[in-house]
């Protein structure tokens, strides 16, 4: 007798999909896919990982896991990210100061003291400390830089010495440091 397994349905694709997308949280995807399905997180985990361990599923995201890995060791090698050269470049984010991109000058206006804000031209900043800016931003108050956040930085180079055995926070979050306003 020979087992043959029914195709995968709407829902399961969109579990598939949605797992893929959001970096492979499984709850959340299950809450994508099945969106009508009322239960605590703790049953929502449980019914996401029963659903990922079912063949055609695993197979799905097993391959897709493995396709994302070979597509970062190929982008790894093309610009030539090392260990070593990554670390460095964590060093450099998490050593950057604000003094290094802008200054606060008390000046003279109308007869009163005033602290302004002023960035470097990006041509006097050193090459160092212009691989920690995030962001650049021109708005109506003014330009907003961001820089990397320094800590997070910190965290992942002293879990690479093997300092700290903690998960770093998500990439995503930056910290804005400062906001110069016209």
């Amino acid at each position: 007798m020979t087992f043959k397994a029914r195709p995968l349905g709407e829902a399961e694709n969109a579990f598939i999909r949605a797992a893929l997308d959001n970096g492979g949280s499984l709850s959340a995807a299950y809450r994508t896919a099945f969106p009508h399905v009322r239960a605590n997180p703790a049953q929502i985990a449980r019914l996401a990982g029963r659903l990922a361990r079912r063949r055609p599923i695993a197979v799905a995201l097993g391959r897709a896991a493995n396709r994302q890995r070979q597509a970062v060791e190929r982008a790894m090698e093309r610009f030539g990210l090392t260990q070593d050269s990554t670390c460095e470049l964590l060093a450099k984010l998490a050593v950057t100061e604000l003094r290094e991109v802008m200054d606060v000058r008390t000046i003279g206006k109308d007869g009163e003291r005033v602290q302004q804000i002023f960035i470097f031209d990006f041509k006097e900043i050193a090459p160092s400390a212009h691989v920690a800016i995030h962001r650049v931003r021109q708005t109506k108050e003014g330009i907003t830089v961001e820089l990397a956040d320094r800590i997070a930085a910190i965290r992942t180079l002293a879990q690479i010495r093997g300092w700290i055995k903690q998960e770093p926070p998500p990439a995503n979050q930056q910290m804005v440091l400062f906001k110069v306003v016209k």
